[in-house]
């Protein structure tokens, strides 16, 4: 009896731990299973998220789960109080930010237009224009330009063959680069007898400006802008003049050479500073990628110049002076709107 006892609490002894470690594992002994096989735990399916609340979930043939459906989101529109106009500036600022996307892609030629559509303009401009001072009394010889030069006729040339390039940074306003050309005749007083010119000033070169413009549901903006022009200048003398002649008969009279008279020499030497330049105006847009518009401008700007007079290469005479170009110019352009 005793052997019998103490085998009994063996037993229990030893499968007490077994039922408590089972209870923490959450593996159960299945006791209708034969030799006392263990179950393994249930496993939940991850495979299927939950759904969140408020969504449902389609279950496909084979037990898969459809994610839920998705309304597309409708286009921003424009509200009711919105102008054509707001509306306009607001496609152009999202248009903006896709073309800063598109820096950092390969250039296409879809790619280019697109950043050039409604930015850039190209276009010709014809001006003409009158020169603030154009003539000084002579006084002795004492207050004149230089030398007995007294009078600056224009030299207006009529001809839209000033090119310009606008870029608007947005509808309200760009740069633009343009090219400009002025020039003048310098004379002698209009009571002299004769009349003589020693030559022709010019001045040509680029113009960059800042400009604003006032969109709006209109077909016209008027637009203003300032402006630094950097401007090359040139004196061309007269054959008569440069050759040490005393006027445009004489110099006939001999036949027109092209030799020095007595070994005498005239030339001239000139120079110029940046020049600010103030602009404003009116553009109509009068159909798709086209339009013109009126320009008026201010310009101030002088050129220095020398007079150097030689006598068979020998300097005998230097003068120095100036020739105010500074001018108002008026016109008109037309440009194209890509």
């Amino acid at each position: 009896m005793k052997s019998t006892y103490f085998a009994i609490v063996i037993i229990l002894v030893t499968l007490g731990p077994l039922e408590v470690g089972h209870a923490q594992t959450g593996v159960s002994i299945e006791p209708n299973k034969p030799g006392g096989s263990v179950a393994p735990p249930a496993v939940e399916d991850e495979s299927v998220p939950p759904s969140p609340a408020g969504e449902s979930s389609i279950v496909k043939p084979g037990g898969s789960v459809a994610p839920p459906a998705v309304e597309d989101e409708p286009a921003p529109r424009a509200s009711a109080g919105e102008s054509s106009l707001a509306t306009r500036i607001r496609e152009f600022g999202a248009r903006g930010v896709d073309e800063v996307s598109q820096v950092f892609r390969s250039p296409s030629i879809e790619s280019i237009k697109a950043r050039m559509e409604d930015r850039v303009e190209i276009g010709l401009r014809s001006i003409s224009y009158q020169l603030d001072t154009d003539h000084k009394s002579s006084n002795g010889g004492r207050n004149t330009f230089l030398g007995t030069i007294t009078d600056l006729a224009e030299d207006n040339d009529l001809a839209p063959t000033r090119i310009f390039v606008d870029y608007l940074v947005t509808p309200f306003w760009g740069f633009e680069l343009s090219y400009d050309k002025i020039a003048a005749t310098a004379k002698t007083s209009p009571v002299a007898d004769p009349v003589k010119s020693d030559g022709d000033v010019t001045l040509s070169g680029p113009i960059l400006s800042v400009f604003g413009r006032y969109p709006n549901d209109t077909a016209f903006a008027p637009y203003a802008g300032l402006g630094i022009a950097f401007y090359n200048v040139t004196f061309d003398e007269t054959a008569h003049w440069a050759l040490g002649y005393s006027g445009p008969a004489e110099y006939a009279a001999v036949g027109r050479p092209r030799t020095p008279n007595g070994g005498r020499t005239r030339s001239m030497a000139v120079d110029v500073d940046p020049a600010f330049v103030i602009y404003g105006g009116a553009l109509w847009n009068f159909r798709d990628h086209w339009a013109l518009d009126v320009y008026i401008r201010q310009l101030d700007v002088d050129v220095d110049a020398a007079f150097t007079g030689r006598v068979r290469g020998r300097v005998e005479q230097v003068k120095k002076g100036s020739f105010p170009m500074g001018h108002v110019a008026c016109g008109a352009s037309i440009h194209y709107i890509f």
